[in-house]
């Protein structure tokens, strides 16, 4: 009797190790399977898991890769700038886009063009205008970099109003399509409801002509034109000029088309 119970427990337990065997070459064959899957899956070029579909980062029919941004390389501080690059890929000139009058913009875009070394500049103003101390900080700005070695340049396709228009007189090389309009005008406040005194408005029109006076001179700074003439042509009028005439008056240095 005892023998049989030997028997019949080792039995029992030659089950059981063929039942953990059967579980174990089960599992190592599903592994295998996911390793052969995960290798088919696997794009032979990127080594990297394959999508869907192989042309969405291939091409037709010589399975070359599609090109790559050579954007994507970088984090800029917003929309408003980007690098152009030469035939090695490496970034040679940052093209700084003016829209809204806002410091920031210039001074976050020349900051970013000067971590990665790039110290041509091309600001590109598309501007119908905005505060004139923006404006003024943003050509302080880039007065400032100019005195640090940088090589900036303005552009002007379509319009540069106001204080766009003295960002863009800024650098020395101005350049402007012929048809790109340009506008200079008086500065102006709004006041309503504030209620005002005779004392109050003489000391307010003596600050106001302080900052005419300032902004006209460097105006003229940048053309053929003097104060008294820059005076002249905006009073009761907005001074109107296109990119020929202003090439002319020397505010642009040369021409875009």
């Amino acid at each position: 009797m005892e023998s049989k119970q030997i028997f019949k427990t080792t039995g029992l337990l030659f089950i059981f190790f063929l039942i953990l065997l059967s579980f174990s070459v089960s599992a190592m064959s599903e592994e295998k399977e996911k390793e052969k899957q995960k290798t088919i899956s696997m794009c032979p070029v990127t080594k990297i898991e394959k999508q869907e579909n192989c042309f969405d980062c291939h091409t037709k029919p010589s399975f070359k890769l599609k090109e790559t941004s050579r954007h994507e390389l970088y984090d800029y501080p917003g929309h408003y700038v980007r690098f152009e690059f030469d035939e090695t890929g490496k970034p040679h000139r940052a093209i700084i886009r003016v829209k809204e009058i806002d410091s920031d913009v210039v001074s976050s875009s020349l900051k970013y063009a000067d971590k990665h070394g790039v110290n041509l500049i091309s600001i590109e103003v598309d501007s119908w205008g905005g505060g004139l101390f923006e404006g003024w900080r943003s050509s302080g700005i880039i007065r400032e970099y100019m005195r640090m070695g940088f090589d900036i340049e303005s552009r002007c396709y379509g319009k540069a109003f106001s204080a766009g228009f003295l960002i863009f007189v800024t650098p020395h090389k101005r350049l402007a399509s012929r048809t790109a309009e340009l506008m200079w005008h008086e500065a102006w406040t709004v006041e309503w409801p504030k209620i005002s005194t005779k004392s109050t408005k003489e000391e307010e029109l003596k600050v106001m002509r302080h900052i005419q006076d300032t902004a006209n001179e460097f105006i003229a700074s940048r053309s053929i034109l003097t104060k008294a003439d820059v005076d002249q042509r905006i009073k009761h009028s907005d001074f109107w000029i296109n990119g020929r005439q202003a090439k002319d008056l020397g505010f642009v240095t040369g021409f875009l088309d």
